[in-house]
């Protein structure tokens, strides 16, 4: 997936790829093992996770290595490589599905496939980088449902999007202990969580600096939900559980929902679909109101409290209704997070490809039609 530095005194722009998203890897047997790469360029680290170490009924090994982004040579502060042991799949698993979430010294890596019985099952580890001693079989394991991606939150809280369309928060605070599960929040639709291109990415409505661990948005099949980041890491009321649960960990959404989310209906956006984030900010481009051509405006949604209080814009407090909620046509869902909507008067008539931001600097990644063929430009523009 593409990602872009910008520095903002020279406005030099430098694009690079890395595999910060989760992935899926056929299990071919003349391709074993398989290497998993995640970079976490703000530490200079990369994160290579090799599999199956060691495959049998009752386990799945994998190593797991941390070099330099540059050099490839061992990053000086970890202590060597580890082999974590998870119940996540058998010798006769297909595929597995693997992501990686980095922040500071914490280190999680989910392993999902299927086990004997071909039922699907996984493990999550979370521990230290830097210090990869504790027990290679401590982890949290399920079976059911695999996740679609996880984030940490902050070192002491993970959340995890499963496939059934749920947010699994998890306390990470001790490492040498397994991911306790701390609260299963549910979503007004029943189907996967993805993102542009099956990725989420990061939103804090707190105003701090961008990182890859703040909560991220959510894109469904039809429309975009912004959530809170805060809903996270309060006190959940113990009136929002519901107790009939299977594990008494279920927040049902009308408990925690409609107050602390945004749903941006597909209609909203343009018809690729392609929208950026960045701390409390969401960028996308939709068609110029009037126009019959390809022309598109750029629109920013703020939902950072401090803004709406300011009032600087557009403020809307009035709900969102949404109908086109997937797989439950007909069910209506009501969303009242405050924002901040501004529309640039920078518009592009070549296509979208990407958009993306930090506090002071967007990218928008477009397409023209050149003589040798497609060429890609990045517009720079000061926040």
């Amino acid at each position: 997936m593409p990602s872009a530095h910008v520095d903002p005194v020279s406005h030099a722009v430098d694009i690079k790829t890395n595999s910060t998203y989760a992935a899926t890897v056929f299990m071919i047997p003349s391709q074993v093992p398989h290497t998993y790469r995640y970079t976490d360029e703000l530490q200079d680290v990369e994160i290579i996770i090799t599999f199956p170490i060691d495959v049998d009924s009752e386990g799945f090994k994998y190593q797991i290595s941390s070099r330099i982004i540059l050099t490839g040579e061992e990053h000086p502060l970890s202590h060597g490589s580890h082999v974590a042991s998870g119940r996540a799949a058998c010798s006769e698993a297909l595929r597995i599905k693997i992501a990686v979430a980095v922040l500071d010294d914490r280190l999680a890596v989910y392993i999902g496939g299927t086990d004997n019985n071909r039922s699907q099952c996984w493990s999550l580890h979370v521990l230290s980088w830097q210090r990869p001693s504790q027990a290679d079989d401590l982890c949290a394991i399920s079976d059911g449902n695999q996740l679609s991606d996880i984030r940490f939150l902050v070192k002491e809280k993970l959340i995890a999007f499963s496939s059934d369309g749920y947010i699994y928060l998890y306390d990470t605070e001790d490492p040498s202990k397994a991911p306790r599960l701390h609260a299963r929040f549910t979503l007004p639709n029943y189907g996967s969580l993805c993102g542009p291109r099956g990725t989420s990415r990061p939103l804090d409505l707190d105003n701090k600096p961008c990182r890859p661990s703040h909560i991220g948005d959510i894109g469904f099949f039809s429309l975009i939900c912004i959530i809170s980041a805060r809903i996270f890491f309060m006190d959940i009321p113990s009136t929002w559980f519901d107790p009939t649960s299977q594990d008494g960990r279920l927040v049902t959404w009308s408990s925690w929902g409609p107050q602390n989310c945004r749903l941006l209906p597909k209609e909203t956006l343009c018809s690729e679909f392609f929208f950026g984030v960045g701390g409390s900010r969401v960028i996308w481009a939709s068609p110029v109101a009037g126009r019959t051509d390809s022309l598109l405006r750029l629109h920013m949604a703020d939902f950072n409290p401090s803004a709406v209080a300011r009032g600087i814009g557009k403020v809307i407090r009035e709900p969102t209704i949404s109908t086109t909620v997937p797989l439950w046509p007909d069910t209506q869902v009501t969303t009242y997070l405050p924002l901040v909507e501004v529309a640039y008067d920078r518009t592009f008539n070549t296509p979208v490809w990407d958009i993306t931001l930090d506090e002071e600097t967007m990218v928008v990644f477009t397409q023209r039609m050149v003589k040798s063929g497609w060429k890609m430009q990045a517009n720079v523009f000061e926040m």
